[in-house]
């Protein structure tokens, strides 16, 4: 229901097809249309954002070439049509940074159709892509609060957050029913 009515926008920080995030992307001042496959992936973006780092043995991509700056920039410059021939590494991170604005407007499009209805001053913030629900939130929400949990219990247990507060509530149940 909820993806129905817009208010869950499922897009990972890892494997979300590029494909998937938008049809159209705006490149060199211009909307500019995109292959209709999976030549590259949200991780790509972020490594090339400088949000997530090199991981040269993961070879888990949409062309099964290594997780780095060098091979995410081929697999971004293949969504527009293009190669290393035609763009620098340069021009992909540009290319990227229009990609996670795409990913940030379709997360705070959801954030805005749920929040609509109440009036927040606070939003947490968790997982592993937690920095793409960030930057939505404060495009969304500029003047709410944030807060990162990860800060708070660690970022290992901020990408596990849902079963992190389950430990906890069973914890304190536990303790109420063993006292």
């Amino acid at each position: 229901d909820r993806l129905a009515s817009g208010e869950l926008a499922y897009v990972g920080a890892q494997y979300t097809p590029l494909a998937a995030v938008a049809q159209d992307i705006y490149w060199k001042g211009k909307p500019t249309s995109l292959m209709a496959e999976t030549f590259a992936t949200t991780g790509d973006v972020f490594l090339l954002t400088g949000q997530a780092k090199d991981v040269p043995d993961r070879c888990d991509t949409a062309d099964g070439q290594p997780m780095t700056r060098k091979h995410a920039a081929v697999r971004l410059a293949r969504m527009i049509g293009a190669d290393m021939e035609l763009l620098t590494e340069a021009d992909a991170a540009r290319l990227a940074q229009s990609f996670a604005q795409a990913v940030h407007e379709r997360v705070a499009r959801s954030i805005k159709k749920v929040t609509r209805r109440a009036k927040n001053d606070r939003v947490v913030i968790s997982g592993s892509g937690g920095f793409i629900a960030s930057a939505a939130a404060r495009i969304a929400l500029p003047k709410v609060h944030q807060t990162l949990l990860g800060s708070m219990i660690g970022a290992q247990a901020s990408v596990v957050a849902c079963a992190f507060a389950l430990v906890v509530l069973s914890k304190n149940q536990l303790n109420d029913v063993w006292d």
